[in-house]
């Protein structure tokens, strides 16, 4: 859990150096050392996290963090009624919860 938790952070400061390298100079020395180094840090942090779980509860919860986002958009961010009928909304709402609660489940219970 703790290496997980380690991967996962290395991951997420390789990908916070890269957008910042994009959105520096383009060209300057000090932009293409930060590249280089965020992409050894994302490599170096994908190989920790992948390497110790296996491909199946990999593949469970990208698939869990993707139900939870369409939950999230099916519940807070679908149209509403100037858009769509008003019945609609509530389908939305309610598919919503239950892609999201089966996102959780996908994420944490596996």
């Amino acid at each position: 859990m703790i290496f997980e938790l380690f991967g996962i952070l290395l991951i997420v400061l390789g990908i916070f150096g890269l957008h910042q390298a994009i959105e520096g100079d383009k060209g300057d020395k000090e932009t293409l050392i930060l590249i280089v180094i965020s992409l050894i840090i994302l490599f170096v942090g994908g190989m920790t996290f992948i390497s110790r779980i296996s491909f199946e509860i990999l593949i469970r919860r990208i698939l869990g963090i993707f139900c939870m986002l369409f939950g999230i958009f099916l519940f807070g961010i679908f149209p509403g009624t100037g858009y769509t009928h008003a019945g609609f909304k509530n389908v939305g709402i309610f598919f919503g919860f239950l892609i999201f609660v089966f996102g959780i489940y996908l994420l944490f219970c596996s």
